[in-house]
């Protein structure tokens, strides 16, 4: 169980980065453009088109790690398998482009990227192997298999 919750733990931290940057993105859109162009070494007028895509990334950011932190918190925590994959495909895909996207300019990425791999390492047993199962016999007799 102190897996499990120490799993859920490292998933609750990737999501107060991705709060953090999800709000920022949608609430001062204007910095986020600005601090990414100076990180990429160029200048970025603002347009509607980008500050709309800029509003829709924040958003998404925060929705889709939000989601996963409650899958973490709640389902992970029981070691529910379905949960345990959902964190495997869903968290895959965003730290895949989180790497291809920002890891030249943000090395911490990695740090994000180990943290996804612990907790599926440390939940992966509990949640994964083997559960046993109680039934009950013809006679009324609880067997476990």
């Amino acid at each position: 169980m102190k897996k499990l919750n120490a799993a859920a733990i490292l998933i609750c931290i990737l999501a107060a980065y991705a709060v953090f940057e999800g709000i920022w993105a949608t609430a001062a859109t204007e910095s986020y453009i600005q601090g990414w162009a100076e990180m990429m070494g160029t200048t970025a007028k603002e347009s509607a088109v980008l500050t709309m895509a800029v509003q829709f990334f924040g958003v998404n950011h925060l929705i889709s790690l939000v989601s996963l932190a409650i899958v973490a918190v709640i389902p992970l925590r029981r070691a529910e398998k379905w949960a345990w994959f959902t964190i495997l495909v869903l968290g895959g895909i965003g730290l895949g482009a989180a790497i291809a996207l920002w890891a030249p300019y943000f090395p911490f990425m990695y740090l994000f990227v180990a943290m996804w791999i612990a907790a599926l390492a440390l939940s992966a047993k509990p949640s994964l192997g083997k559960k046993e199962r109680v039934v009950w016999n013809a006679k009324g007799k609880e067997v476990k298999q």
